[in-house]
């Protein structure tokens, strides 16, 4: 029995919930740096959130896609421009295509590490590479296509010094 007013909690094995629950809004801790090698991958290390778990305690599909977004931002961000500041200047990479292939499964409290890198760094197509690991463990894989486009979402094309940051060697 809840001591206040409860609702049944379905994402949490139907237990009973204060009303006034609201998931953690506490952004993710991590730490992110370019991995020394000529394929300009970075690494991102995020402690699995007990939120991100399904019912058997391990990490729901829909997350892995979050990782790699924040695997991502840290890539362009280390290269000395955030994403944020692309959308400032009104560029945008949309997302067209995202794949994710599952190996082995991440669990509550673990330390994973997003690996990301750049396959293709073109004028209007981007392709990101994600490896997803615990401990040297593939734990998934994927790629995300993303069309350059303006902040008033239509087609266009990266801007010169932008396609020369991510191209750089």
């Amino acid at each position: 029995m809840c001591p206040q007013p409860c609702i049944r909690g379905a994402f949490f094995g139907g237990g009973l919930l204060p009303i006034s629950y609201q998931p953690s809004a506490v952004s993710y801790q991590v730490r992110a740096r370019v991995v020394d090698n000529p394929n300009m991958e970075s690494l991102t290390e995020l402690r699995v959130r007990y939120a991100e778990t399904d019912a058997m305690g391990i990490v729901h599909h829909a997350t892995y896609p979050v990782w790699m977004e924040l695997g991502r931002s840290d890539f362009l961000r280390e290269l000395g421009q955030s994403y944020a500041e692309w959308e400032a200047r009104g560029v945008r990479l949309v997302v067209n295509e995202i794949r994710v292939r599952f190996r082995s499964p991440a669990r509550y409290d673990e330390l994973v590490q997003v690996r990301t890198s750049l396959l293709e760094p073109g004028r209007r197509r981007v392709v990101f590479g994600y490896r997803i690991e615990r401990d040297g463990v593939l734990l998934a894989e994927g790629e995300s296509v993303h069309l350059v486009a303006g902040s008033d979402n239509r087609a266009r094309v990266l801007p010169d010094d932008l396609l020369t940051l991510i191209q750089r060697p």
